[in-house]
């Protein structure tokens, strides 16, 4: 089927997406390794599959990777696209703007420095002030999102939480542990703070089937996805708050260096522990979210991984 299906594209060029292959129940290892050297696309789509405009938290683009060869060989399922060519992933709108296919719809996410995100949070911060009773994160969602359901269930593997604008209800995979299930609540929050009107204006509520040619692209979804941890940051460990702590535990363990460094050696291997592992405690975040804070404030820096001095003499022993 596959080379009857290639030799109708004969007559194509060889550059760009000549053609794209559509299954149910995924491709062997051999279609997919012809599909790379003939410029053919790859897409699974289940009887689940689901076009409407949903924004998720993925884990990092290896676990993503593995899961989504997993669903190109028909492994695993999934209950959305998943589009293959060349050597890698891709989203249905980069695929269509690559076949030259217009959109009906298109979805504009602007550019926001970081400090505009960080003022929004703070005027969010400042109106749920009062509602000292409730615990953090729900003055924030009562603030951000009250007309929306939360939901705690277990997810495919490679999702944390996803947003349905359209539903307008939130999911968080119910796997996670403390910390990260704060911070992806945070993160969608993010979502909604920042992003639920412009999509929201793309749905059209009398047709509904109209929501499959408002489609993400890849360039745009990772805007939403930088913008979302931003907002996640600064809701969970705002400026004033985060500061006053980082001070406090630099003045604790006499860090005089004014930020923290983090190389070989096990002084400074030491501090970026005990400073991480308190902030983490403090806000309850992950210490990689505290380590990703620190760094934009220009607090944390990455040094060489190795001692200098023992690389030498490993290099220059005789044995």
């Amino acid at each position: 089927m596959y080379r009857k299906f290639v030799g109708n594209l004969s007559d194509y060029p060889r550059s760009g997406v000549r053609g794209m292959m559509i299954s149910s129940a995924g491709f062997t290892q051999q279609v997919i390794r012809l599909a790379q050297s003939d410029n053919i696309a790859l897409a699974v789509l289940s009887e689940e599959s689901n076009w409407e405009t949903i924004i998720w938290r993925q884990i990092n683009n290896f676990d993503q990777s593995q899961f989504k060869h997993k669903v190109l060989v028909g492994e695993s399922s999934t209950n959305y696209p998943i589009v293959y060519w060349g050597s890698s992933f891709i989203t249905i709108s980069d695929l269509l703007q690559e076949c030259g296919i217009p959109m009906s719809k298109a979805l504009y996410v602007p550019f926001m420095e970081d400090d505009e995100i960080c003022k929004r949070v703070d005027g969010i911060l400042q109106d749920t002030r009062h509602l000292i009773k409730e615990k953090f994160i729900n003055r924030c969602f009562s603030l951000i999102a009250p007309n929306y359901k939360f939901n705690f269930v277990e997810m495919q593997e490679d999702c944390l939480g996803k947003c349905d604008f359209k539903e307008h209800i939130i999911t968080i995979n119910s796997a996670l542990n403390e910390h990260r299930q704060n911070f992806t609540i945070a993160h969608e929050l993010g979502h909604i703070a920042q992003h639920s009107s412009i999509v929201e204006n793309l749905l059209s509520i009398e047709d509904r089937e109209s929501d499959k040619n408002t489609i993400i692209g890849k360039s745009t979804y990772g805007r939403m996805e930088y913008q979302a941890n931003i907002f996640a940051s600064f809701l969970l460990m705002p400026n004033i708050p985060f500061y006053a702590e980082v001070a406090k535990l630099f003045d604790e363990y006499r860090i005089r260096t004014g930020r923290l460094y983090h190389d070989y050696q096990p002084c400074n291997i030491h501090d970026c522990n005990i400073v991480t592992g308190a902030l983490s405690a403090k806000f309850n975040v992950s210490q990689e979210a505290v380590v990703v804070r620190l760094k934009r404030a220009n607090l944390y820096i990455e040094g060489d991984s190795y001692n200098p001095l023992y690389e030498h003499m490993r290099r220059n022993s005789w044995w």
